[in-house]
């Protein structure tokens, strides 16, 4: 068949069908597909479009990818992305140069994780940004102040704490700050600040303080403050203690949409003031990690973690525990430490772990042989850690400040989409091609009544 009649063809499918195959393309040739034609780019561009293409891998599990960036100044300039495919299997290490605030001597550490996006801030600074490592592209979040209360001679307890999450009845990527205040020489906060940032809006506002009724808010020294809110069901979530009595912890959420506060009872297991607890998102969960009391023997770790699942969201009966991982079993670390959970395997038999903070990974198989496999991961040194962020594939920022990449040793860069397409309308006769497709699929906006 000549050329033209291909051509013609390809520009006669409906355009249901057009966009279907687009919507199954992968991410890195649907980027490039921008180029063939404005009707095609503009589509692809649809907030609608992005949506339906964000939710196509979270139905298969597939198109992850574990986002390493460092834990500190000294492990480098740098971070990785390595994809996980739909048979657990590793790809090779995407190395992405100088990210996004990252600075000489200072740490850029991760806030929170939500839909592939990555909440990043520079510890030293008041710079923070959204991240989207699939497409390298990102946008900073402007600063706003912290408000002194009206409470005399409070100042700030510690570091702020922040958490991402997506708003799905306004659309809306938020973020959610948290500032807490104490008085002069005690130890509990006595009054506290919280504002959200929205994406949409590019703009903070005030919204009401934690919940007073003598809860605390509880950080176990196992984890940071950065990662003490978690995403999941619209709300973000975190673990307070009751102000009398330290035993006594609850979940509570903020609902992104309505911004009003909810609480959760905790798993029915030991929580003294020896038992670490620590909160997470599992395979579309809530995920509590125990740490018994006694049981401690480094300062950031113990000999066993017990890891309890939500079966059903906000309901305390459906609390049930998973596994019991042990120190001294098959083929487990060395050095056992705090083990993070980070996603199901695809079949469900396995657990990917992190073993915290930020020394190794590995596949747990809590099912049948309880036995764990190390994941070998790229590190530059040796004495390198990284913490990692499991995303997946998915087109928001794509009008986002573009950032530089390292495949190997050839440096590449993302551009802007418009560069993209008048570079390809340069390229003699596949441009020409491509010219072609774009005067026979117009107008543009007829593929876009298709959402």
């Amino acid at each position: 068949m000549a050329p033209k009649q291909r051509l013609s063809t390809i520009s006669y499918l409906p355009l249901e069908i057009i966009v279907d195959i687009l919507l199954r393309l992968p991410l890195k040739d649907l980027i490039r597909f921008m180029c063939v034609c404005k009707a095609w780019n503009t589509t692809i561009h649809n907030e609608k479009f992005i949506e339906a293409y964000h939710r196509r891998p979270m139905k298969t599990n597939n198109s992850r990818t574990i986002v390493l960036v460092p834990c500190s100044s000294s492990s480098g300039d740098f971070c990785f992305s390595v994809s996980l495919d739909d048979r657990d299997a590793f790809g090779n290490a995407v190395r992405i140069e100088k990210p996004p605030l990252r600075y000489p001597d200072k740490a850029t550490i991760m806030l929170g994780c939500c839909n592939g996006l990555v909440c990043i801030n520079n510890i030293h600074d008041r710079d923070c940004a959204i991240w989207n490592p699939s497409i390298r592209r990102f946008k900073r979040i402007p600063f706003t102040t912290i408000e002194q209360p009206a409470e005399a001679e409070v100042e700030v307890m510690r570091f702020p704490m922040f958490g991402l999450g997506y708003d799905s009845t306004n659309d809306d990527y938020k973020i959610v700050r948290v500032v807490l205040f104490r008085k002069s020489g005690m130890a509990d906060e006595v009054c506290s600040e919280v504002k959200i940032y929205s994406l949409k809006s590019n703009s903070w506002k005030k919204i009401q303080n934690l919940p007073s009724n003598d809860l605390r808010m509880y950080v176990s020294p196992i984890t940071t403050l950065q990662g003490a809110l978690t995403f999941l069901n619209g709300a973000l979530h975190w673990l307070m203690r009751h102000k009398l009595d330290g035993n006594m912890k609850r979940l509570v959420s903020l609902d992104l949409a309505t911004e009003q506060y909810n609480e959760f009872p905790c798993p029915p297991v030991n929580t003294d003031r020896n038992t670490n607890l620590t909160l997470h998102v599992l395979g579309g969960y809530l995920c509590v990690c125990v740490i018994p009391a006694g049981d401690v023997v480094y300062i950031w770790g113990s000999r066993q973690n017990d890891v309890w699942i939500m079966r059903e969201y906000g309901v305390a009966a459906s609390w049930t525990r998973l596994y019991t991982i042990e120190e001294g079993g098959p083929a487990m670390p060395r050095r056992f430490r705090y083990c993070k959970p980070l996603a199901f395997s695809n079949t469900g038999e396995m657990v990917l772990l992190e073993n915290a903070p930020g020394q190794i990974m590995f596949w747990y198989d809590y099912l049948q042989q309880k036995r764990g496999k190390q994941v070998d991961m790229p590190s530059p040194r040796s004495r390198c850690s990284f913490l990692p962020a499991i995303c997946v594939e998915n087109l928001h920022l794509l009008d986002g400040d573009p950032v530089t990449v390292t495949v190997g040793r050839q440096q590449q860069q993302v551009l802007p989409s418009w560069i993209l397409f008048f570079q390809t309308i340069a390229r003699g006769r596949e441009a020409r091609c491509k010219r072609s497709i774009s005067n026979e699929l117009r107008p543009g906006a007829r593929m876009l009544k298709l959402f």
